[in-house]
């Protein structure tokens, strides 16, 4: 009571310069008198005096002799306080404050009227029941009206206010609403100078609030990134020679190492496991016998082929005669599909795992486990497959082709693949041995998978200084490097990473399947770590630069044409890779323009 005559005080103190209208008093005085909770006794106080008098009121007029067991009063000062615990008052801002007010004020009412129809009136108590249960529906109908309502008048009150663009501006801002991806004859300009819809903005505020007019943090900064790269310096479109690079001499070792073939008794599955330490899976400029343990993959008999449980998508276990196993992933999609949807959408794409392991050697991270295209026969599979795997294969009655649906947490019968001409196309990974220990670990900025659920990242600029309080300068760099090799192939679906105990916890980049869906899309956002910590390793930056102007995918081709073929990316695909590699240098030059320091590290 108290606090809510000392807001009386203030009020009156300031009338002439706030110039209150009475509702606006009232309002004023409700919200600021319960913004604690001993100001909400207080309050609960104010409203109990009041409902009190209110029925003292109704007695007098109704000739009424007056209870003695419990009054009005006291009823409503326990609904007050009830309310306000349960929908945490004092936690709300001032808005939807008023507004559970409003409700608490309407349901003190309601429950007098109930009380005076059972012990004034005598009226039955299961007829009070009965009116309870039906008021309390029309109760929740008239809360979630009355909240929809007051949120378009909290949209339109945002809107109103922009400034509307000219016909100048839309000319020269030339591009559509970011919202419906519709042209604009008309538009609102935002605070951050933004172009919307009017109509567009109204609905988006509507809906989600936060998301334009308090800065979405992914969308922004790809608006800014894309701004950067408009903008990029036309050196950026010009090959280095390679003479004057050494990490361009390095590739052309690699190259060689993958056409070298080695003859001789050598255990070349136990040569590779061999040279995998803390710097990687094998040394940058790979190995002498890198180019014949690639055609060992392709080429070594099928001793044995069963399913592998882990995981959400069909995969087999290939076992050759020397005990060695690869992980076989299965082609689902044509190497031309475009995958519709979210980032992660669909099932992995078996050419995607084999473009990620050479990417993988020319932006230096020699970090994904081998990876071959090899192509099973149905008769080896059948010959092959473990008891468990051949209940879950078949022949297909009208196409006579052979069908497997294996055992995985999505596998079923009516979803299997099968073979094409008899001959099942898939992606063979070289099996890790068990003496290397990987740990699992839950990316950073992992996304929710949740539709209309944004992670924190994606709202927080600043989130990267959460992320330097947990992991070290190292680390950031390590998912730094990481982004931008998942940018470049479009995989947005790593949620987790893997390390290596005994190799002082190095990074693997394993399961690439969800990358190379959609050519004409780049998700900005995977981008994340770089533009939001704005770091980055100097040699990660410096061999970037090294395949400028078209020399990355021209390296790329060298490499597929010794063991694969370049049919394996389309020519989109092979597009969107330069594309996205000048997008990562538009990034850093948008870093180094708004840092102080240098942001090479």
């Amino acid at each position: 009571m108290t606090r809510v005559l000392i807001q009386v005080l203030d009020l009156t103190a300031n009338m002439e310069t706030k110039k209150f209208t009475l509702f606006e008093a009232v309002k004023y005085l409700s919200i600021n008198g319960c913004d604690t909770f001993t100001a909400v006794l207080g309050m609960t106080s104010f409203v109990s005096y009041f409902c009190d008098l209110i029925e003292k009121f109704f007695q007098r007029v109704l000739l009424i002799n007056e209870l003695e067991d419990i009054t009005c009063g006291e009823i409503s000062a326990m609904i007050c306080i009830i309310r306000s615990i349960i929908y945490g008052l004092t936690g709300l801002n001032p808005e939807n404050r008023w507004i559970e007010l409003q409700f608490c004020f309407f349901n003190v009412l309601l429950l007098i009227n109930i009380y005076e129809y059972v012990f004034v009136s005598g009226g039955g108590v299961i007829q009070a029941f009965m009116i309870c249960v039906e008021v309390y529906f029309e109760v929740n109908t008239a809360r979630e009206g009355w909240r929809i309502f007051i949120q378009r008048r909290r949209a339109v009150k945002k809107i109103e206010p922009l400034t509307d663009a000219t016909i100048i501006q839309l000319s020269e801002f030339n591009d559509v609403c970011a919202i419906c991806y519709q042209k604009m004859k008309s538009a609102k300009i935002t605070k951050c100078n933004h172009y919307f819809h009017s109509r567009c903005l109204l609905k988006w505020t509507y809906l989600q609030t936060p998301a334009v007019i308090k800065y979405n943090a992914t969308y922004f900064a790809s608006q800014n990134i894309l701004n950067s790269l408009s903008n990029l310096d036309k050196e950026y479109d010009v090959p280095v020679p390679t003479s004057q690079s050494n990490v361009l001499r390095e590739l052309n070792i690699l190259l060689s190492n993958l056409k070298l073939k080695i003859n001789g008794d050598i255990d070349l599955f136990a040569a590779t496991i061999k040279v995998m330490n803390q710097n990687g899976l094998m040394p940058l400029y790979g190995t002498p016998y890198l180019g014949s343990t690639i055609n060992l993959l392709k080429t070594s008999k099928i001793i044995k082929t069963y399913n592998a449980f882990k995981g959400t998508q069909l995969k087999l276990i290939l076992m050759f005669e020397n005990k060695q196993e690869v992980l076989f992933k299965p082609k689902w999609y044509l190497e031309s599909e475009v995958i519709e949807g979210s980032v992660y959408a669909g099932k992995d794409r078996y050419n995607g795992e084999i473009i990620a392991f050479y990417i993988s050697l020319i932006l230096g991270f020699p970090r994904v486990p081998i990876v071959v295209k090899r192509i099973l026969d149905s008769t080896e599979l059948h010959e092959t497959a473990n008891f468990g795997l051949k209940k879950t294969m078949y022949i297909n009655s009208t196409t006579k082709e052979t069908c497997v649906y294996g055992k995985c947490y999505y596998c079923k019968r009516e979803d299997p693949v099968c073979t094409k001409s008899e001959r099942l196309e898939g992606a063979a990974i070289f099996h890790l041995p068990s003496n290397i220990k990987l740990k699992q670990h839950l990316h950073p900025w992992r996304r929710t998978y949740i539709e209309n659920k944004r992670a924190r990242w994606e709202d927080d600029n600043n989130y990267c200084d959460s992320v330097k309080s947990n992991y070290s300068s190292e680390r950031i760099l390590d998912f730094i490097d990481i982004s931008v090799f998942d940018f470049i192939i479009g995989n947005g679906d790593r949620h987790r990473y893997e390390v290596v105990e005994q190799f002082n916890n190095t990074i693997l980049l394993i399961d690439n399947g969800k990358s190379f869906g959609n050519p004409y899309k780049d998700h900005i956002d995977i981008l994340a770590p770089l533009y939001q910590c704005c770091i980055i390793r100097l040699k990660t930056w410096e061999r970037l630069k090294s395949i400028k102007g078209g020399t990355f995918t021209n390296i790329l081709q060298s490499m597929l044409d010794i063991h694969e073929t370049l049919s394996l990316l389309t020519l989109p695909h092979y597009r969107a890779l330069e594309r996205r590699l000048k997008i990562i240098y538009a990034t850093v030059v948008m870093c180094q323009k708004k840092s102080d320091r240098s942001i090479l590290k």
